[in-house]
């Protein structure tokens, strides 16, 4: 059967993360799909039928999907959800919020970070802050997966998919969106970033001499690669910008805790 993937965008540019994400697919079969729910996105279904690989684009173009909510997504995922084997999506904030939802809605386990592909039911997925890699198999009829960016490479362009437009229905019960803080120009995701440096107040030292223009993220670099932003395997040969924030070392364990995260400007 087909894979559909889910693509992250802004309405205006198809994510990074979502060639990675196809990449992964493309392990799993090559009757791929992409789906680009969202308001005027057709500039991002056409970046999605240029990736090599993709055979189809499907296009729900609404205004209740002008900002991805995960409650309304997921029911669009989930009515077109009979006629595919795997169901993908990044491992971002994104979807992370949208697919649990889809696996709760078909009633299948969701498959998380997953950093490689064994077969069509048997994936492997880091635990224990990557010190574990656990191989998982599943015998649902519709595998659900995140898929942890930095495991794979990006998709290439050069591909001609079709792109199909489609209308589901809207429930006037579903959510609206209401309002959403902008981030500052200035600002940079951690996703989004080429190098990455962590340290303490030598690296603020060095990073102060640096060329480049440097933002203290304030957190740590374990967490980094805990939330999938360092390739596995590959921790000591990415660099740093910025340090701990305080709050990360409150508790004084080994690993910082997720709540204690938070990044300053």
């Amino acid at each position: 059967m087909s894979i559909l993937v889910i693509a992250e965008h802004d309405n205006a540019v198809l994510k990074a993360a979502t060639l990675n994400t196809i990449t992964a697919a493309a392990q799993l079969g090559d009757d791929i799909h992409v789906l680009v729910a969202g308001q005027s996105c057709g500039a991002v279904a056409e970046a999605a039928a240029q990736v090599a690989g993709v055979k189809k684009v499907l296009v729900a173009d609404a205004a209740h999907y002008a900002h991805q909510l995960a409650e309304n997504v997921a029911a669009l995922v989930v009515s077109l959800a009979s006629g595919y084997s795997h169901i993908l999506a990044s491992a971002t904030a994104a979807g992370k919020n949208m697919l649990p939802r889809v696996a709760a809605l078909l009633d299948v386990a969701q498959i998380s970070d997953i950093i490689k592909v064994e077969s069509a039911d048997t994936f492997i997925r880091p635990i224990y802050a990557g010190n574990v890699l656990a191989t998982v198999q599943t015998s649902d009829a519709v595998k659900v997966i995140t898929v942890r960016g930095t495991a794979f490479p990006a998709a290439a362009t050069g591909g001609s998919a079709s792109v199909e437009s489609f209308f589901l229905s809207w429930d006037a019960d579903h959510p609206n969106f209401d309002a959403f803080p902008t981030r500052r120009s200035a600002e940079l995701e951690a996703t989004a970033a080429g190098i990455i440096i962590s340290g303490g107040c030598r690296c603020l030292q060095f990073c102060r001499s640096a060329t480049h223009p440097v933002r203290p993220a304030g957190i740590d670099r374990r967490a980094h690669y805990h939330l999938g932003w360092t390739r596995h395997g590959q921790r000591r040969e990415f660099q740093v910008v910025g340090g701990c924030s305080r709050q990360t070392r409150r508790g004084g364990g080994r690993f910082p805790r997720r709540r204690g995260l938070r990044f300053r400007a």
